[in-house]
């Protein structure tokens, strides 16, 4: 499953700059949190990335 969302969307609900949704977008992929496949020039096809939370409230 994945959330598609195209960047000015984002950029309008946020009232943020597109570069800012750019960078916020990368870094989560950085981290591992999201998988970003490009579905045209602006869109993303958006896929969160399955989080263990075991052994993290041990």
């Amino acid at each position: 499953m994945y959330i598609l969302y195209p960047n000015e969307e984002v950029r309008n609900l946020l009232n943020v700059a597109e570069r800012t949704v750019t960078k916020a977008r990368k870094e989560l992929a950085d981290a591992g949190l999201i998988e970003v496949v490009r579905n045209g020039i602006a869109d993303y096809r958006i896929y969160l990335t399955p989080v263990s939370i075991a052994g993290m409230f041990d």
